[in-house]
């Protein structure tokens, strides 16, 4: 076996295996594996224009905010600008994007846990040409080390994201459009929040930050787990009531947020 075999597998089955653990917890009704390889390979076609996005975005801010004459203070302004405004949201974004176009109307897309599982695998799908590219480029080593932070962290984006995209699925089933638009905003912050955070924490240089990145880490990973258990023991089918499909135009109506919503 080749050198390079032997980094593409190290890259690429970390996230496999995690896509495969949060699917063997579908114990209802699981999901069809075709549709699960789509939206795998979705995640990781969505890296292409991530990519040129971030690029244009650090561009933008190191022109426009960066100097020689910067202070330490100045730099830690930049690198939260950076990680929370173009990598988390720009990444987190694209993942949102894909899983509300492929998966909102699905037939499919009939039980609670439903949205955690396409979340977690349009995130994985994502990690995992992310993480060949990374690989690729810094070698074995850095594949030991993605393996246990940044891949389950991908993962766990996608838990929350899933989560909050389910509140939003059956808030729409049930005519609730204040609340879905709400939960749909939710999926996509509380990923950005945690992808922002944990990127900051790597950026800056300190050893007070690197301890909170580890236990930043270790938090995540427990409570994500705790979590993910929970919603697959509990998993049910989503309240129906009048069906209404939410148009990608939604999205700019803010003032449906304001909208008073009856049980």
């Amino acid at each position: 076996m080749t050198t390079y075999s032997i980094l593409f597998l190290a890259a690429v089955i970390p996230p496999i295996y995690l896509a495969y653990l949060i699917y063997q917890l579908d114990k209802i009704e699981k999901e069809p594996v075709r549709m699960l390889m789509k939206l795998f390979i979705i995640g990781a076609l969505i890296s292409i224009p991530v990519i040129f996005a971030e690029t244009w975005g650090e561009n933008f801010l190191y022109s426009n905010i960066f100097t020689s004459a910067m202070s330490e203070r100045d730099i830690t302004l930049y690198y939260f600008l950076e990680n929370f405004l173009v990598v988390a949201l720009v990444e987190e974004g694209f993942k949102f994007l894909a899983l509300f176009f492929t998966t909102w109307n699905s037939k499919e897309f009939n039980y609670r846990f439903d949205a955690v599982v396409y979340a977690v695998v349009i995130s994985l799908g994502f990690a995992c040409l992310e993480n060949v590219l990374y690989v690729s480029s810094y070698g074995l080593s850095n594949a030991m080390f993605r393996a246990i932070t940044a891949i389950p962290g991908h993962c766990i984006f996608g838990i929350y994201m899933g989560t909050f995209y389910d509140d939003a699925k059956e808030a729409s089933l049930r005519d609730k459009h204040g609340k879905c638009i709400f939960y749909l905003f939710v999926s996509l912050l509380v990923p950005v929040v945690l992808h922002g955070f944990y990127d900051f924490c790597v950026s800056v240089e300190d050893e007070y930050m690197l301890i909170i990145f580890l236990v930043y880490i270790v938090l995540l990973d427990v409570i994500a787990i705790r979590n993910i258990k929970a919603i697959a023991r509990e998993d049910e089918l989503i309240r129906k009531k009048s069906y209404k499909s939410v148009s990608s135009s939604s999205f700019s109506s803010l003032a449906d947020l304001n909208k008073n919503d009856d049980d």
